[in-house]
C-alpha cells in the first residue's frame, strides 16, 4: 500500500444492513474511528453513508427512526476488484473522497480504500519521459540478463515505483525509452492500465544518452518530465512541475545537495598574498538528480533531430540561461547505479518517509 492509504482488513464495523434506522447508524458511527458507513443488502452494498449524509439528511427533515435508504448516498463511487490497486488508489484520490468501497462484479464489498490525507488529485500539465534503456554495466552480472529499471527494491521494479509515483501524483501519460533489453520491459510494465497510467514507448535503434530520446517523442505537451529509470525517490513529482510552471521557467533541474569534505587545512591566496587558512572545510555542491523539467518551447528545436545527446550538453548550451532554474529536493533520494547503491536502497526505502 502506498502512502496515506490503506485497506481495511476488518470491514464489519463498517457495515450497516439497509432496513436499520438512521438512529442505528449515528450509533455506529460513533464506534467507528472512520466516520463513513457501507449500507448492504443481500450482500450487495447499495450506499455508503458519513455524517455529511446525515445532518444534510435532517436538516432536509429525516428523522431519527427514518431508514438508513433514506438518507444515504446511492449514487456512490466504488472501484473494481478486478483493477489494479494503483488505480483503484488513483480513483479514491482523484474523487476527493477520504474511502472507497471495492466491490466484486456481483456488488459484494471486497475492501475499503481509506486515505488520511485529505486533497483532491489534480491532473498534471506534463508529460513524463523515463529514460529505461541503459546498459547498466556499473551493475555487473545483475544486468547480464535483466535491464536494471527492472531490478526490485521491496518486490518492485525500480521503474514500478516510478510509475506508481507519477500515478499517484496526478500524471496520465508517460513515454519510456527503451534500448537494452526492451523486450522485457514492454511486457512487464504493458500499456499502463495496470498503473491508471496510458504508457507508449520508445525502442531506440541505438543508444541516443540521456536527452536524444527527447526528440522521439510523438505526442503534444506543454511541460516534460525527464527521469531517469534508476532514481528511487519519495518526492512527490508533480512538485517539480507545479515549482516549474509557477516560475515560468523553461528548464528546472532537480538538484541533491553533495558535500565535499576536505581533511586538511586549506590555504587560500589572492596571487601571491596570503588571506586565511581555513581549517578542514565543508564545500557545498549541487548534483543533477536525474529528475527535470522542460517547457515546450525549450526542446522545439529537437523535434525530429534524432542524435545522441546526454543532458549537460543541451542545458550547457541553452542559451537563455537565466530561465534555468533549480529544484532542491529534500525527500529520499538515490541514484541505483552500482549493486551498492541497490543494497542500500532495499535497507533504506521501507524506512525512508513519505
Amino acid at each position: 500500500m502506498v502512502g496515506s492509504i490503506k485497506v481495511y482488513k476488518k470491514m464489519k464495523k463498517q457495515i450497516i444492513e439497509h432496513n436499520k434506522a438512521v438512529l442505528d447508524a449515528i450509533k455506529q458511527l460513533d464506534e467507528c474511528s472512520d466516520k463513513f458507513l457501507i449500507i448492504t443488502k443481500n450482500k450487495k452494498v447499495v450506499g455508503t453513508l458519513t455524517d455529511g449524509d446525515i445532518r444534510r439528511g435532517t436538516i432536509s427533515g429525516v428523522g431519527l427512526t427514518s431508514n438508513v435508504l433514506d438518507i444515504c448516498n446511492q449514487n456512490f463511487k466504488y472501484g473494481k476488484s478486478s483493477n489494479s490497486e494503483i488505480s483503484n488508489q488513483k480513483l479514491l484520490k482523484s474523487l476527493g473522497s477520504y474511502f472507497l468501497p471495492i466491490l466484486n462484479e456481483k456488488m459484494e464489498l471486497i475492501d475499503i480504500l481509506v486515505d488520511k490525507v485529505d486533497f483532491k488529485l489534480k491532473k498534471v500539465d506534463a508529460l513524463a519521459l523515463i529514460l529505461a534503456g541503459g546498459l547498466g554495466k556499473r551493475m555487473g552480472s545483475l544486468t547480464m540478463n535483466t535491464p536494471k529499471p527492472l531490478l526490485e527494491v521491496d518486490e518492485k521494479p525500480l521503474i514500478g515505483h516510478i510509475l506508481e509515483n507519477l500515478s499517484l501524483n496526478g500524471f496520465t501519460e508517460v513515454v519510456i525509452s527503451t534500448y537494452y533489453k526492451a523486450e522485457q520491459i514492454i511486457n512487464k510494465i504493458g500499456d499502463g492500465k495496470k498503473y491508471g497510467l496510458n504508457i507508449e514507448y520508445i525502442i531506440e535503434d541505438e543508444p541516443l544518452g540521456t536527452f536524444g530520446p527527447v526528440a522521439l517523442i510523438n505526442k503534444q505537451f506543454n511541460n516534460l518530465l525527464l527521469i531517469n529509470g534508476d532514481v528511487l525517490t519519495k518526492l512527490k513529482l508533480n512538485k517539480i512541475v507545479e515549482y516549474h510552471i509557477s516560475k515560468k521557467s523553461d528548464i528546472t533541474l532537480g538538484v541533491i545537495p553533495y558535500f565535499l569534505n576536505v581533511p586538511f587545512g586549506v590555504l587560500d591566496f589572492d596571487e601571491d598574498t596570503f588571506v586565511e587558512i581555513i581549517e578542514k572545510p565543508e564545500y557545498k555542491h549541487f548534483v543533477n538528480s536525474g529528475i527535470n523539467v522542460f517547457s515546450k518551447k525549450s526542446i522545439e528545436k529537437l523535434k525530429d533531430n534524432t542524435v545522441k545527446m546526454d543532458l549537460p550538453e543541451f542545458v550547457n548550451t541553452y542559451q537563455n540561461k537565466k530561465s534555468v532554474s533549480k529544484f532542491d529536493i529534500k525527500d529520499y533520494w538515490i541514484d541505483v547505479g552500482t549493486p551498492e547503491s541497490l543494497k542500500k536502497a532495499m535497507n533504506e526505502w521501507s524506512d525512508s518517509a513519505e
